[in-house]
């Protein structure tokens, strides 16, 4: 709506990787490991509300653990 514009949230904000690693398994490693770190809470939220589910309704909490 623009109602609020904060002007550091208008700005790219980007992480700029200068380093290179010598081995292509500790850069797998090491960007796995940040994706990791970055997607365990939007996960575990939705996981644990499933298996709460799951532990009442089975039948319908089925398809959400499939999915």
């Amino acid at each position: 709506m623009g109602l609020i514009t904060p002007s550091f949230l208008q700005r790219e904000h980007a992480v700029r990787v200068t380093a290179r690693f010598r081995s292509h398994l500790l850069t797998s490693f090491v960007f796995g490991a940040a994706f990791a770190v970055g997607w365990t809470p939007c996960v575990s939220a939705a996981l644990g509300a499933i298996l709460a589910l799951a532990s009442s309704h089975p039948s319908s909490a089925f398809f959400l653990l499939l999915a």
